[in-house]
Formats: C-alpha cells, sequence, structure tokens
C-alpha cells in the first residue's frame, strides 16, 4: 500500500543530508538518483494545501511528488521521482493516481499537467495509465519535455 504524507522542511533537509526523513528508512540504494526531484520540489506548493508529499510504503520512502499551482488557467501541475530500488512495482502509478484524488478534493483546478523527458517512457506509461493524454511539447532551457494534460475528475 502507497500512502503521500506531507513533507516538511526538516524531511528535505534530512533527504539533503543522506538520512530518512522522521518515522521512515531508506530504500536500499537512497534517493541519489531523485536529487533532481529534490531540487524541483523545493519550489512547488504555490496554492493552499498544495506542495510536496513523500512517498510512502511499508515504511520506506518510495519517493517524492508534489503539486505546483495555479501554474496556467485552472491548473495545476504534478511532479514525481520513485527511488530506483522501488520502480516497476506500480509505486509512481499509485502516487499519482492519489495525488489526482486530492487535487479533485481540493476542487481548486479544473486541469492537471505534468512534463516527461520524451526518453522516460516509464513515466509516460505512469501518465497513460491515470489517464493523461499527451498535448505537445515545451523547450527547457535543459531538454525538450512532453506536456501531458488530464481534467481533474471530481
Amino acid at each position: 500500500m502507497i500512502r503521500l504524507l506531507p513533507a516538511r522542511a526538516a524531511d528535505f533537509d534530512n533527504l539533503v543530508a543522506g538520512r530518512a526523513p522522521a518515522g521512515l528508512s531508506l530504500p536500499p540504494g537512497g534517493l541519489a538518483e531523485s536529487r533532481a526531484v529534490l531540487r524541483a520540489l523545493a519550489g512547488l506548493g504555490a496554492g493552499p494545501d498544495m506542495g510536496q508529499f513523500l512517498i510512502e510504503r511499508q515504511g520506506m520512502l518510495a519517493g517524492l511528488c508534489g503539486v505546483k499551482g495555479p501554474v496556467a488557467d485552472g491548473a495545476v501541475e504534478i511532479g514525481y521521482g520513485v527511488a530506483e530500488a522501488m520502480r516497476r512495482q506500480g509505486v509512481a502509478t499509485s502516487a499519482v493516481g492519489l495525488l489526482l484524488a486530492a487535487i479533485a478534493r481540493w476542487r481548486q483546478a479544473e486541469t492537471v499537467l505534468a512534463l516527461t523527458d520524451p526518453a522516460n517512457l516509464a513515466s509516460q506509461r505512469v501518465l497513460q495509465r491515470n489517464g493523461f493524454s499527451r498535448v505537445g511539447d515545451r523547450a527547457d532551457p535543459e531538454r525538450p519535455l512532453l506536456v501531458w494534460q488530464r481534467p481533474v475528475q471530481f
């Protein structure tokens, strides 16, 4: 079972220092491959009740996710990253599903956006399984990105 736990500043301090957030253990290999996600999530949380979450699975930190909003008329953006040891187990798909349910409860958005690297087929499958459709491309200073979208279902 996957749970989303609100992330606090102290949790990020621990993660940056290579320690687990309070009450959780780190997965094998830690979150070293998710440093980019840590940096990206540090800027999320512009809207009330939106922000960063720890993805917990059986007492272990499986990854991170977050919601940023609003980013456009009636839209919020999600981001997520899962520890390498937790991949290909449905963790990201479940976490995105939980984020979508939370966004629907907040009733502050009509559309959810997500961005993926064109080479990240696993992340694209996560979004497709959660009802997202590819709607375009975005030029990013570091690399091109694919833009995905889905309506919020209340």
